[in-house]
């Protein structure tokens, strides 16, 4: 299997001061995925938002 072969699913942060909002949207626009969406954290939303990663990736395994 091929990276192009892959579903991808994009989890945005919208507060990341690593890698900013901007650059994560020229991101996904440059690599196609499935779905995105957004979680009002920092880089590392495993530590700060551990319930909403997980709800957000529940929610995408659902579509």
């Amino acid at each position: 299997m091929h990276f192009g072969g892959v579903d991808k699913v994009y989890v945005h942060t919208s507060k990341d001061q690593v890698i900013s909002p901007a650059f994560q949207a020229r991101t996904v626009a440059a690599t196609p995925v499935r779905s995105a969406t957004t979680l009002a954290t920092g880089h590392t939303p495993f530590l700060t938002d551990p319930a909403g990663l997980a709800k957000a990736i529940e929610d995408a395994a659902a579509r």
